[in-house]
């Protein structure tokens, strides 16, 4: 008898890993499916659980929730540099590329897709983007189509400055842009902005082209 109850205590507790494994943790392959179809309430709401026992992805979650995006960025860096898996690496580069893109960093966000060395150089080193050796200007609007952009560029080009036309991607789809300015610096480039909402009135943004 003692024997049939230690078989069944075993069998019992075995049931429990295999038909509920979410009482003891979600796998690192739960994560990244849960990742890969964009359930993040559903990822917040493990870690808010304590349901997630790998250290680095309870610090990747907190660091897509964190209100500052600068900060985020520093956790990021440190969970890319302290990490061997190469799924969660891959997360972190496309996070970092989508914060210079909020940005306006449009070539600095699809380099370092791209670019390994030049993703570690930034990195390790944010303020570099700062002083970028590409453009910037003032995104004055955006489009869809081409022609809807070249006709904004040609009612505005007699009264601003080095207006141009800038394809990239957004979503998977063309997005063609019409910026203003030509600038080393993005602090220039703020001067001009503020210069075109009180002399034209236009309440664009500063980009990096």
């Amino acid at each position: 008898m003692h024997r049939y109850i230690s078989h069944l205590a075993i069998l019992m507790i075995g049931s429990l890993f295999v038909l509920s494994p979410s009482l003891f943790g979600q796998t690192v392959p739960d994560l990244e499916r849960l990742y890969e179809n964009e359930q993040f309430m559903t990822l917040k709401n493990y870690r808010d659980e304590n349901r997630i026992s790998d250290p680095q992805w309870q610090m990747f979650i907190d660091a897509l929730y964190m209100e500052d995006a600068d900060s985020a960025l520093e956790m990021f860096a440190a969970i890319y540099y302290n990490n061997q898996n190469k799924t969660l690496k891959k997360y972190i580069i496309q996070r970092v590329s989508d914060y210079y893109y909020a940005r306006g960093y449009y070539k600095t966000a699809d380099r370092l897709l791209k670019d390994k060395k030049y993703f570690n150089k930034i990195i390790s080193q944010p303020q570099q983007s700062e002083t970028s050796e590409e453009n910037f200007g003032i995104q004055i609007g955006a489009f869809s189509n081409y022609a809807n952009a070249n006709s904004m560029k040609n009612r505005w080009m007699k009264k601003i400055k080095n207006l141009t036309i800038v394809n990239k991607q957004a979503s998977g789809e063309d997005l063609y842009v019409v910026i203003a300015g030509k600038h080393s610096t993005r602090e220039a480039a703020e001067k001009e902005l503020q210069a075109l909402k009180q002399n034209h009135n236009i309440n664009g943004f500063v980009v990096e082209y």
